[in-house]
């Protein structure tokens, strides 16, 4: 007998199961022009998928991205000034 009830995912990461999203999506996304987005596929700085001719993102590759992308806070609570 087979169990013809719907399968249920239940993953604590939303983002894993949402659909591709597109150059405009991925640039709303990341708060930055369409034209960073391109530049970052071009210079392969950003994961993406080639659909066809379309380029399309995960958007928890995106998520990676901007973990990797993190820079720490300085330790000292006074600012460096740079060298002239």
């Amino acid at each position: 007998m087979t169990d013809n009830s719907p399968l249920v995912l239940t993953h604590s990461d939303d983002r894993r199961h949402q659909p591709p999203l597109t150059i405009a999506q991925t640039a709303a996304f990341l708060n930055v022009d369409v034209r960073w987005v391109r530049r970052a596929v071009f210079e392969r700085r950003i994961p993406y998928y080639k659909v066809g001719r379309f380029i399309r993102f995960d958007p928890a590759d995106l998520d990676r991205f901007l973990t990797q992308s993190r820079v720490p806070a300085a330790q000292s609570s006074v600012p460096r000034r740079v060298a002239r």
